[in-house]
């Protein structure tokens, strides 16, 4: 069985945040798999498995909102909190745990 794409590129965590240089790679790397693993985390299934294309647009542009957060926050200690938008966007993605 071939190995899935990546869910996010870096390259597209670039584009979106808007960075040229290769001075945050590792950073914006850690905050892209931060990403996911939050959304995971309040029952967001990100299964390979379950997507046609490896992931629907809109969660895609939830963690990719939710990496600008974590850059935009960089050093800051206070809890960032679930946007009303991602809420939004993640909704119809969220497994009801019983």
């Amino acid at each position: 069985m071939p190995v899935p794409d990546p869910l996010i590129l870096l390259d597209e965590a670039k584009r979106h945040l808007r960075i040229d240089s290769d001075d945050d790679l590792l950073a914006v790397e850690g905050m892209v798999e931060a990403a996911l693993e939050y959304l995971a985390s309040i029952g967001v299934s990100l299964d390979y498995d379950l997507f046609e294309n490896p992931m629907p647009a809109p969660l895609k542009q939830a963690a990719l909102m939710l990496v600008a957060r974590f850059y935009g926050r960089r050093g800051e200690d206070e809890p960032i909190g679930l946007d009303p938008v991602i809420d939004r966007l993640i909704a119809p993605y969220r497994e009801i745990a019983l």
